[in-house]
């Protein structure tokens, strides 16, 4: 939760943040908080992103950092008013370490679909662009909907069989809990991995070949 009046927020670990603002160097420790920083109209606030980072294609112009395993120094060295982060990529344990440096580092939590649009308008508050954020959830928000109506009536069999993966050199996809099977339903797909008790589950090349 983000008040821009108020010079503290709590994060979705339920940290407590103080931040001077306005917040004006910004650092990224995951590719989707960086696209989540340009969707609400921030991304000039970005000084570095994670090293993976490859989208939108203005981040070419920003310098990298590795955050697996994070670069502290490096994220120190730039100075940043906030380090953004989230559970799903980030240890939580980290903190300790960014206090000691004093750096100030939010953590974001995405439990549901719905949780990455509060993402964006949160990013949006803590930013100084909450208007643009606002606007482009939800628009977004309505181009869900719109999509949603078409898939809603696919019965299981009309439905392809999907995997999800985060990259191809490590088979690191999604288990249960996560947002992003409920977005290949929304696609009218079904994913694969969906029953998988690992948050974050690391695949077999036989496991892959066995469920295509």
């Amino acid at each position: 939760d983000a008040d821009r009046s108020d010079p503290t927020v709590t994060d979705d670990l339920g940290r407590t943040v103080a931040l001077e603002r306005p917040v004006e160097r910004v650092i990224s420790l995951a590719p989707n908080l960086t696209e989540l920083v340009f969707a609400a109209g921030a991304g000039s606030t970005l000084v570095a992103v994670t090293s993976s980072g490859d989208y939108p294609p203005a981040v070419d112009t920003i310098d990298h950092v590795s955050a697996l395993p994070l670069d502290f120094e490096a994220v120190a060295r730039k100075e940043p008013d906030l380090v953004l982060a989230t559970d799903q990529i980030n240890p939580p344990g980290d903190t300790e370490t960014f206090d000691a440096l004093d750096v100030p580092i939010y953590f974001f939590s995405f439990s549901s679909l719905d949780a990455v649009f509060d993402a964006l308008r949160t990013t949006g508050r803590l930013l100084g662009t909450e208007a643009s954020a606002t606007a482009r959830a939800d628009a977004l928000e309505a181009e869900l909907t719109a999509l949603r109506s078409r898939t809603d009536s696919l019965s299981t069999s009309e439905r392809p069989r999907v995997l999800v993966l985060i990259g191809d050199d490590t088979l690191y996809s999604f288990g249960a809990g996560s947002y992003v099977h409920e977005l290949v339903e929304i696609a009218g797909g079904r994913s694969i991995t969906d029953s998988i008790d690992t948050k974050a589950p690391t695949l077999s090349e036989e496991f892959v070949l066995t469920e295509k």
